[in-house]
């Protein structure tokens, strides 16, 4: 979490625009795959559905703007 929070700063100072929401935070890992590595957490798999989603979105604002054009 600390990584994602100074690479905030950093897409800041770059001026890149970062996908703010929604948050993926897995902070029990290990408990949320199984032993071949499949990710069996229900709750994790929405909510990185969720941000799929919103970067497709963010992706076709900026594929149908204006050139030079920040949406």
């Amino acid at each position: 979490m600390r990584a994602q929070s100074h690479l905030r700063q950093t897409f800041v100072f770059l001026d890149m625009i970062p996908l703010l929401t929604p948050e993926v935070c897995v902070p029990t890992g290990p408990d949320k795959f199984d032993e071949t590595g499949k990710l069996i957490d229900d709750f994790t798999k929405v909510k990185i559905e969720e941000q799929l989603q919103t970067f497709i979105h963010l992706i076709n604002l900026y594929k149908n703007a204006p050139e030079g054009y920040y949406v």
